[in-house]
């Protein structure tokens, strides 16, 4: 397991002045999204691998996904099934 706290950490420490007097929104979600995405793609260089994106049909639709998070990856398995069906698959 690789963590991300200290690298997310970072990230706010470097934005805090920036940010300043905002409050923590989605902002703040979509960079754990690209920590998690970057580390992905370090990973699949290091070991030859391909990273799956986890967007589904419903969600690349209607943008509800983190460009360089959630959509990074060589292939979206998944891009083509609704999320009605995904979560009608999922493992019980």
């Amino acid at each position: 397991m690789v963590r991300i706290n200290s690298i997310f950490d970072a990230y706010r420490q470097s934005l805090k002045q920036v940010f300043a007097g905002r409050d923590e929104d989605v902002t703040e979600e979509n960079l754990q999204s690209r920590i998690r995405g970057a580390l992905l793609m370090a990973l699949s260089n290091k070991f030859c691998a391909l990273v799956l994106s986890t967007g589904n049909k419903s969600e690349l639709a209607v943008g509800y996904c983190t460009l360089y998070g959630d959509m990074v990856g060589g292939l979206a398995a998944i891009s083509d099934v609704p999320k009605t069906m995904v979560y009608r698959c999922r493992v019980r």
